[in-house]
């Protein structure tokens, strides 16, 4: 075995994980113990080293791997639940607000109709169409995950008054448009 394929196996495995470093740290040493001697006895102990290595590797990237795409499942979940909750409480307020039957008519229109249900999906859809996941990223040292996922609920709250403003708005034009036609 060519002893520069060893060491930038070695090297490899290095830059992985904490945990295949001490493991590395020990095959390195016996590696140079016994690299003077080019017999098969230590040609096979270094295949076997190797190979090991090689294992605890592809076990190492299967785990990152996993857990990445467990943590975007959980990103995507929460983005999801946080934007239907937008909707919700942007329904709630509005009902709250007796004073002005014209958002009230507006808002049944958007959510309880026939056609709300539908309505209700397109606009979390284009809610979430416009928000980055980027916010919940686990990764960022420079908040808590909750403060993040407030900051994404706030986010979504803003763009879901913002959505049904236009779409309100674009429907109270049509029904002019209908008005004037008559």
């Amino acid at each position: 075995m060519d002893d520069t394929v060893l060491q930038k196996c070695l090297d490899q495995v290095k830059s992985y994980n904490s945990e295949l470093m001490s493991t590395t740290i020990l095959c390195e040493l016996e590696f140079q113990s016994r690299g003077a001697e080019h017999d098969e006895a230590t040609a096979r102990h270094c295949t076997g080293l190797s190979e090991r290595i090689s294992t605890m590797i592809d076990i190492s990237i299967d785990a990152n791997k996993r857990q990445t795409e467990n943590g975007k499942k959980m990103a995507h979940y929460i983005a999801d639940q946080t934007i239907k909750a937008a909707v919700t409480r942007l329904a709630t307020q509005i009902r709250l607000q007796p004073q002005n039957p014209m958002v009230t008519f507006v808002l049944d229109i958007l959510s309880e109709s026939p056609e709300g249900n539908d309505r209700r999906k397109k606009l979390e859809a284009r809610i979430k169409a416009k928000m980055s996941l980027a916010i919940l990223d686990a990764g960022d040292e420079g908040s808590e995950f909750a403060e993040k996922v407030q900051a994404f609920e706030k986010e979504a709250g803003e763009l879901a008054l913002e959505f049904a403003i236009k779409d309100a708005k674009k429907m109270a034009d049509e029904g002019l448009g209908m008005l004037a036609m008559i």
